[in-house]
């Protein structure tokens, strides 16, 4: 049997919370790790952002869960205020068959009244009356009794309920609190940078650089990975076009390659604030020290290269969809190798403080990664 409705979106609700503070202390964690160099400046804003991001859905979160813990505190006092009704109404029952025992409560009157009886049948019918009235008694305390014992039990939750409010209410307070400071320190990062355009404008470039540089070098396996191999003969490599149909089946219900939240989404970038421009093909996951990366479908390792500033680049085919995994320590398949879904394929790199994975999908032109993974 499952889980009632609500205590299903109360487990989802604090799935989401833990997700949502892993993902912060990840972001933390980097940006300790990350100096404050102006050529890091950009890292880390993107970093901050992102921890932005995550504790305003983190606060969402609360005000959900806030707001879950006042619909159930209103019906659990409805509840209560049913269960105080009817426990009034057995109790005046109760008070009324109690007096009536007091009013017949001599023994011999009972005799005598059942004695008086003009037939066999009225005397048995008396003393059904009176055998009647004890077992009402009976049963009607015991009832009151099992009522008392439901009531004190919901005054109990609701009591609990009211305490997870207020822890809530708490939580959501320092979460506000970290968002302020997180604010404050993106402003005074964007304040270092437009003080210093030279040293962020030389840090874009390089980053635009090796980010051209990586295009080329996917774009060469690409094309390698497309054609026969056989220089000259313009032939091409047949696809496995039912396994592209599945890749493609699956689209938002892919597994994530490593678990952590995304600072750099796909697409262009605009901070109009720093009047800077990227235009990203992929996205860039942050995730904790040592994490493996996994294939995220079936197919075939088209490649394994190393690529200036993005470590080790791992090149998955299903079909005529792909999938790349860069800034890789260690690549743990090699060109050729068939993989499985959810299957290890190396550990991500951390370079310059930040261990981040870099993950595209391509076919025939690059794709937005998220619009694939399953939600999270």
């Amino acid at each position: 049997m499952g889980l009632p409705l609500g205590a299903q979106d109360v487990q989802q609700q604090k799935l989401k919370r833990s997700q949502l503070e892993k993902d912060i202390a990840i972001l933390r964690s980097q940006l300790s790790s990350t100096s404050s160099k102006s050529e890091q400046a950009l890292s880390s804003l993107s970093l901050i952002q992102a921890q932005q991001g995550s504790r305003r859905k983190l606060i969402a979160e609360s005000d959900r869960a806030i707001a879950s813990y006042s619909r159930r505190i209103v019906e659990a006092q409805r509840e209560i205020n049913r269960q105080q009704a009817l426990l009034d109404t057995l109790q005046a029952h109760y008070n009324r068959l109690v007096l009536g025992a007091y009013k017949n409560r001599d023994v011999k009157l009972w005799y005598m009244y059942i004695l008086s009886s003009d037939s066999i049948s009225q005397a048995f019918r008396r003393f059904g009356y009176f055998k009647g009235l004890s077992s009402q008694m009976r049963a009607q305390a015991e009832e009151i009794a099992a009522v008392q014992k439901e009531l004190n039990e919901k005054k109990g939750r609701l009591m609990a309920l009211r305490s997870q409010e207020r822890d809530m209410k708490k939580q959501r307070e320092a979460e506000l609190k970290s968002l302020k400071e997180d604010e404050t320190r993106s402003k005074a990062l964007i304040a270092k940078l437009k003080k210093d355009k030279r040293s962020y404008q030389r840090a874009l470039q390089n980053k635009q650089t090796e980010m051209r540089a990586l295009d080329k070098q996917i774009a060469a396996m690409l094309k390698s990975a497309t054609s026969s191999g056989k220089k000259g003969s313009g032939s091409k490599k047949p696809v496995d076009y039912v396994l592209a149909d599945s890749f493609f089946k699956n689209r938002g219900k892919l597994p994530w390659p490593v678990e952590g939240p995304v600072t750099e989404k796909f697409g262009p970038y605009q901070n109009k604030t720093l009047k800077l421009s990227l235009v990203n093909n992929g996205i860039n996951i942050a995730c904790e020290s040592g994490s493996p990366v996994k294939a995220v479908f079936d197919g075939v390792v088209s490649n394994v290269m190393l690529a200036p500033g993005y470590g080790q680049c791992v090149l998955i085919q299903h079909g005529d969809y792909y999938t790349s995994y860069c800034r890789l320590k260690t690549a743990k398949v090699r060109q050729g190798d068939k993989v499985t879904t959810g299957q290890v394929i190396g550990e991500v790199a951390t370079i310059m403080g930040r261990t981040q994975l870099y993950f595209l999908v391509w076919r025939k032109q690059y794709l937005d990664p998220e619009l694939w993974l399953r939600e999270r």
